[in-house]
């Protein structure tokens, strides 16, 4: 290239330099007359936070990224495992003789505690649990399936609550779910929500399981992912607690994936030992015979083994019979061996939780987590006695007031913890899984209240394999998990100024074994029974159902000397009953204890269902193709005289198939047709089953069908039950009436029936099939109806 290309290349630049210069120059000066961002202007709280300035050009703005919210550094991850009425001895690491290798490896790296209480339900321990609060505080004094009017009582978590996922969420921890929730009012367990007290909604962000009390292992009544109902494979491949463990990992892996230093929170809500009982026959046939010499020789046992460990004193004596249990030698053959094979089946339940909290730490094992990841095993109340005496292979007789026996139990024996039955172990077996305490589940004394506790962190508790006799409650366990992390309860959250943590941190315990505990009082209050203990002694009433609460006297024990609350010392001490009562008072005065209610759990359900049921609706119209219908959203027809019709169009000799139904195997009814003609079918507890078949066939065409239950007259029904032979009342006289079948407003068939559908089902409303577990025997599920069901109508009276 010449000198003088050179030359006109370089006074070009130096010309577009200035002409650039002078056009930039005259632009600022125009941004500058023109401005119109202010740094005065209104902000939104979040544009508060920015830190950053806007200008109207990138150039001249600064930008700003906000911090992340992280974790404390070095925080461990937290996995809490809340077994479901597993009693004080059922663990092999608690005296029991259940194999549970894998629970007794967590004790084995961590401490145990033996002076730890629930609250002795279900629904109730986990709000104490998740809030930290005592659970009449944080509105759950008794289960989720009723709202009974007071603050105290409203079957959800309040609003002005704060949750420990939710706390955690905000402070840099992923939060995870599977299992049982149980905290959100049944009316709000639907389609249409409202969902601000689901999972998801109350901190977790993925949930898997499912929504009430219990469930069927093997075949779920509902079943959900988020807030979504999803299905399971209907081939007997399903079986639940094996499933929520694999979804449990899988969210583990996930986290791990796309986030692997931020912590994780899991929430591990297993539905065992809940009745039902099921089981896999492998499981069983561990325990073959290993009941056969009967609850007395298995109880003294397990006492013997909490001895030589170290979870019992030496001086704890076995607690006494709870009533109607006798002794096992003065049982008949029959009545042993059908008592033993449920407490077979009752054990290798228990068997498959530890193989899958195996499955759990495993996992941890592999991806190198288990040593910074501190696990919280506990149970939520002590051992069921929610059967009678003898035990039962279908719980839902026991809601029917059915009464059980030993010949129908064995007429179940060889399938005991199948698909198809509903178990739960008598009450001799309820009294050892609480060995050595009194009394059960739904009672204040050590049989409802007492339960293991298990925390392990082996980079963070460095004495491994201890026992530590501090007293503590289940509202303890978030303050602990918080005072680990390093996290502050906050004072508001979602524009609600919050409840304060009535709860007292243990983490003071993980150190020293011998500190004072810290825990000084705690009352107790569980369906008109109640409790306080306050240092050393505790008062303590049960009453039976019916009972007026204030009709018991106070039991009074010293648990310094007395481990398992044998000695009563109430006549001996009037002075420290008197100075104990008025605590208890004052306790319930300042956490929405009252009033109390002494109701049992039928009166309870059906006040609440009373207020809300059918949302004052008369008429309900349903179509093919809708989702099943959670049960207490589907009309509510106990103790009603309703119809159900059906329109079908263009019907055709052989189109078959259900039309209604509602509930599974343990009880359930069915509308449907069949060989031409209309059936109605209603199984109450797998106890009382009537069949109505219409006397004439369907003819071609556009047809009604129709099912009319005209109940028995409020006043005639009393007078029935009370002249009932060879018993006293018989309360579900009230229930029975008349039945009758109609096609095209023609009678086609009538008969008398007990009730008009049975008092308790557990699955919900199907329309055109029956999904999962048929409600009747005559058909096999799903049963989908061939023809061109247009739509189901209910209607009230």
């Amino acid at each position: 290239m010449s000198k003088k290309s050179i030359l006109k290349i370089l006074i070009g630049l130096i010309c577009g330099f200035f002409i650039g210069y002078s056009i930039k120059s005259f632009k600022t000066e125009s941004i500058k007359k023109t401005e119109i961002i202010s740094d005065h202007r209104q902000l939104s709280e979040i544009d508060a936070n920015f830190k950053g300035k806007i200008k109207k050009t990138v150039q001249k703005s600064k930008l700003y990224w906000p911090e992340r919210i992280t974790a404390n550094p070095g925080s461990p991850n937290v996995i809490v495992i809340l077994m479901d009425d597993v009693g004080f001895s059922d663990l092999g690491c608690f005296g029991s003789e259940i194999k549970t290798p894998n629970i007794d490896k967590l004790a084995e790296t961590g401490v145990r505690f033996n002076n730890f209480t629930t609250t002795a339900l279900c629904s109730p321990s986990r709000a104490s649990l998740l809030t930290g609060l005592n659970h009449h505080s944080a509105g759950m004094g008794w289960l989720s399936n009723a709202d009974l009017g007071f603050p105290g009582y409203r079957g959800e978590i309040r609003k002005d609550v704060v949750t420990l996922p939710e706390v955690l969420r905000e402070n840099g921890f992923n939060t995870m779910m599977v299992g049982k929730w149980h905290l959100t009012f049944v009316d709000n367990v639907s389609a249409a929500g409202p969902f601000d007290s689901w999972p998801e909604q109350r901190g977790f962000e993925h949930y898997w399981g499912f929504m009430d009390g219990e469930t069927n292992q093997f075949n779920p009544n509902y079943l959900f992912s988020g807030n979504d109902v999803i299905e399971v494979p209907q081939d007997g491949s399903f079986y639940f607690p094996d499933a929520m463990t694999d979804k449990a990992i899988q969210m583990l892996k996930n986290q791990r994936a796309a986030a692997q230093d931020k912590p994780f929170f899991l929430y591990y809500s297993t539905p065992i030992a809940h009745a039902p009982h099921h089981t896999r026959p492998e499981d069983r046939a561990k325990y073959k015979g290993m009941y056969d010499k009967g609850w007395d020789a298995v109880q003294a046992k397990r006492l013997a083994r909490q001895k030589e460990i170290g979870i019992a004193p030496e001086n704890a004596k076995l607690a006494s019979y709870f009533r109607g249990v006798e002794p096992w030698a003065d049982m008949t053959p029959d009545e042993q061996k059908m008592a033993a094979r449920l407490m077979e089946n009752y054990a290798a339940f228990v068997d498959t939780l530890d193989q899958n909290i195996g499955r759990l730490l495993d996992y941890l094992e592999q991806v190198s987590e288990r040593d910074n990841t501190m696990i919280i095993l506990l149970s939520d109340n002590g051992g069921s006695k929610e059967v009678g005496a003898i035990g039962s292979t279908n719980t839902l007789k026991y809601f029917h007031g059915f009464e059980d026996t030993v010949e129908a139990n064995l007429a179940d024996y060889n399938k005991t913890g199948d698909v198809d039955t509903h178990p739960n172990y008598s009450h001799g077996w309820m009294q050892t899984s609480n060995t050595p305490f009194k009394m059960a589940k739904a009672t204040t004394h050590g049989g409802g209240i007492r339960g293991p506790l298990i925390i392990s962190w082996p980079a963070g508790i460095m004495e491994h394999n201890t026992i530590r006799g501090q007293f503590h409650h289940i509202n303890d366990i978030m303050p602990t998990i918080l005072e680990t992390l390093d996290i502050t309860h906050p004072e508001y959250y979602r524009g609600y100024k919050l409840k304060p943590m009535e709860g007292v941190s243990m983490a003071y315990a993980f150190k020293d074994g011998n500190a004072e505990t810290r825990k000084t009082e705690q009352y107790y209050e569980m369906m008109g029974n109640r409790a306080l203990i306050s240092g050393s002694w505790k008062i303590v009433t049960y009453r039976e159902l019916g009972e007026p609460y204030d009709s018991v006297p106070w039991e009074l024990y010293n648990l310094a000397e007395d481990f398992s609350e044998s000695d009563n010392l109430a006549d001996k001490f009037p002075e420290k009953v008197a100075e104990m009562d008025a605590k208890w008072w004052a306790a319930a005065e300042k956490y929405n204890v009252l009033p109390i209610d002494g109701r049992d759990f039928v009166w309870r359900m059906y006040k609440s269902i009373d207020h809300f049921e059918n949302h004052g609706r008369k008429k309900f119209v349903y179509y093919p193709d809708t989702d099943t219908i959670d049960k207490f959203r589907a009309p509510m027809l106990p103790n009603r005289s309703f119809t159900i019709t059906a329109h079908i169009k263009d019907y055709q000799p052989g189109d078959s198939g259900v039309l209604v139904a509602q509930g599974e195997i343990d009880s359930g009814y069915a509308l449907y047709i069949r060989d031409n003609r209309l059936h109605y079918d209603i199984n109450a507890a797998g106890t009382k089953f009537t069949s109505l078949i219409s006397d004439i066939k369907l003819p071609p065409g556009d047809i009604t069908v129709s099912f009319k239950f005209d109940k028995i007259n409020l006043a005639v029904g009393l007078a029935k039950g009370l002249m009932k032979k060879g018993k006293g009342f018989d309360p579900q006289s009230v229930l029975q009436g008349n039945g009758a079948l109609y096609i095209n407003n023609k009678s086609a068939g009538k008969a008398h029936f007990d009730m008009g559908i049975p008092l308790v089902i557990w699955e919900g409303l199907d329309i055109g099939l029956d999904r999962r577990l048929p409600a009747s025997h005559k058909y096999t599920a799903p049963f989908a109806f061939t023809g061109k069901l247009e739509k189901v109508v209910y209607d009230i009276n």
